[in-house]
């Protein structure tokens, strides 16, 4: 497994989904990770092309290499999401990139269902879908 780097500002950690161990590292200005290590995410081609992330939920996947995580964009609907051509799978170096909060919640429970609140185009928060009330990343990890 090799490893990717790059530059960061920020610093925070979280655990794998079986709570055992911690894979960011903040060393000299630089973030260390093993793709590997978080599988694959599926992702709207639309997230890709800049609309914004509206709606993630993880559910348990069929397919080993995948974390469970779907990442959908504001402008998806039905249509959209149910041709498969319409997602690129992507590993947590390409999520970083997107939305580090992403990594945040990487850990949930299968079952979370979240829709992203937005505040003048700059994302602010979560709304969980089953609880139907605003969640904080402490309470999706829960």
């Amino acid at each position: 497994n090799s490893f990717k780097k790059k530059r960061t500002f920020w610093e925070f950690k979280f655990r794998n989904s079986a709570g055992d161990k911690i894979y960011y590292l903040k060393m000299e200005g630089y973030l260390l990770m093993n793709n590997s290590d978080f599988g694959g995410f599926m992702v709207s081609n639309n997230v890709l092309n800049g609309y914004p992330i509206q709606y993630t939920y993880r559910e348990k996947s069929s397919i080993s290499q995948l974390n469970g995580w779907t990442i959908l964009s504001s402008i998806d609907d039905e249509e959209y999401i149910s041709n498969p051509d319409n997602f690129t799978i992507l590993g947590a170096t390409s999520i970083l990139q997107i939305s580090p909060v992403l990594l945040e919640i990487f850990p949930a429970k299968y079952g979370t269902d979240l829709f992203w609140l937005y505040r003048d185009n700059v994302h602010i928060g979560f709304y969980d879908l089953k609880s139907e009330r605003e969640v904080t990343i402490t309470e999706i990890l829960q």
